[in-house]
């Protein structure tokens, strides 16, 4: 037990330290350059909505007949990455937290 708790506290005060540093831009626009036209495009079908309302503009510009062909063709990755999401947040945050931190380590989430 007093191993987790170490490990705990050793990620919150690593936490707790980058909240103290400015905010780091570098990385703002690495999705033009590393993601494909077609994961950006299933993006702003996915997130579009809720984007907006949050002041993002859709970065795809396809009719409303493109889309749905795109949506068509793509339906299967669409909903599959949907329910992997969904899935995810419901589940991992029920889990205990030293079943969150091997996961982390397993898959190597930061």
């Amino acid at each position: 037990m007093l191993q987790k708790q170490k490990i705990y506290n050793k990620r919150t005060q690593k936490i707790v330290s980058e909240l103290a540093k400015p905010i780091n831009t570098s990385r703002v626009d690495a999705w033009k350059t590393q993601l494909s036209e077609q994961e950006i495009a299933i993006a702003d079908l996915i997130c579009g909505n809720i984007g907006s309302k949050f002041g993002y503009a859709p970065i795809s510009k396809k009719n409303s007949y493109k889309k749905m062909l795109f949506y068509l063709q793509n339906s299967f990755q669409i909903i599959k990455q949907q329910l992997n999401f969904s899935i995810f947040i419901k589940y991992y945050f029920l889990l205990s937290f030293s079943t969150r931190l091997w996961l982390s380590k397993f898959f190597r989430i930061k």
